[in-house]
């Protein structure tokens, strides 16, 4: 089993707990780091970004329900750079590929 796996696995469990349990810190851990794991096992853009804006949209909303309005800016940030980071690999992946042929 990979081990970008695993986290996404873990993360998606500390998010899902931290909406649960309404805890900030699990919901913002959590909903925004398991899509950044995804992006790194680099299983496709649209795949990347469908799990973005799932996540984006399960944390936006906890914190819009919770009216925590720092941590849904930061939040959104954090999605944001997730998001480049995503490109990022994207362009390195297609490099790659480039370079092999």
């Amino acid at each position: 089993m990979n081990l970008n796996f695993l986290l996404v696995v873990f993360f998606i469990i500390i998010g899902v707990a931290g909406f649960i349990f309404k805890v900030d810190a699990g919901v913002f851990i959590g909903f925004s780091l398991f899509p950044f794991q995804l992006s790194k096992m680099k299983k496709g853009k649209s795949f990347n970004n469908i799990f973005i804006v799932i996540g984006t949209l399960l944390g936006s909303v906890y914190f819009i329900w919770t009216t925590n309005w720092l941590l849904l800016v930061l939040f959104l940030f954090s999605q944001t750079l997730t998001y480049s980071a995503s490109l990022h690999l994207m362009k390195d992946e297609n490099q790659n590929k480039k370079g092999d042929i």
